[in-house]
């Protein structure tokens, strides 16, 4: 009797059937060991990837990526895309994490892929170390990305002039009070900067938050340094009204 491809209960009555002259009332129950039709595949930056069986109760975005060894990146750095039927949709693993109702059911034939999203910033001038660094840790502060880098060189580095270039929101920024009105975009570009010559921003700096795709420049002197700093970035980011908007700002 052929069972592949057909339902289980159009299995069982068909048993059944070829039973009812051999047996009184025969009952038949079929388990399903393994169905094609039931399974999702779970792909990409997993300890396992592999294609995971779903049961009849249901299983999460998140079960089925425990079962397929757990994420092998670190969580504050994974996406998952989830593919179903041609459409795809891909969100922060966190989101899944912190939010329990977008951590919706799995359905057979899904495919989902994790994905890294590393979180680096730049680190240059007169810093132990120059180039990209990954954050690794799920938070990084403003004076644990200087020790990353190899913090100031003694003789040169200018401890009253650590700068860090940042793109924000001029939503976010017009909310605290700064005047926006020159920036024509929705990125405005900041320069934040700390005095280490100060021992009250050593406390600061292990306060103040790296976001991902920071610049941090480490100068010798306060005018000019600022102004080669501004040109590394306008060379990187081709923003050059934005940026010499920022050194007129910096200047008043």
């Amino acid at each position: 009797m052929r069972a592949a491809g057909r339902p289980v209960d159009a299995v069982q009555l068909d048993i059944a059937e070829r039973l009812a002259n051999r047996a009184i009332e025969p009952q038949v129950v079929i388990s399903t060991v393994m169905s094609r039709s039931m399974g999702a595949s779970v792909l990409g930056d997993v300890k396992q990837p592999k294609k995971i069986e779903l049961s009849p109760a249901g299983e999460r975005i998140i079960d089925v990526i425990s079962q397929a060894g757990g994420l092998s990146v670190p969580d504050e750095e994974a996406t998952v895309t989830l593919q179903r039927r041609g459409r795809r949709v891909t969100v922060a693993y966190r989101t899944l994490s912190d939010h329990p109702q977008e951590n919706i059911y799995v359905q057979p034939g899904d495919t989902i892929f994790v994905d890294r999203n590393r979180r680096t910033f730049l680190a240059f001038g007169l810093t132990g170390e120059s180039g990209r660094f990954d954050f690794e840790d799920s938070d990084l502060s403003l004076g644990e990305a200087l020790a990353k880098a190899g913090g100031l060189i003694d003789d040169k580095a200018e401890p009253q002039s650590v700068l860090l270039y940042r793109v924000t929101d001029r939503d976010l920024l017009r909310d605290i009070g700064v005047d926006v009105s020159r920036f024509g975009t929705r990125d405005v570009p900041v320069i934040f900067r700390a005095n280490l010559r100060d021992p009250a921003a050593f406390f600061a700096v292990q306060q103040f938050p790296m976001q991902d795709k920071d610049v941090l420049y480490v100068s010798t002197a306060d005018a000019v340094e600022l102004v080669k700093f501004l040109t590394i970035l306008n060379s990187v980011t081709a923003s050059t009204r934005d940026i010499a908007s920022s050194h007129d700002a910096w200047r008043d």
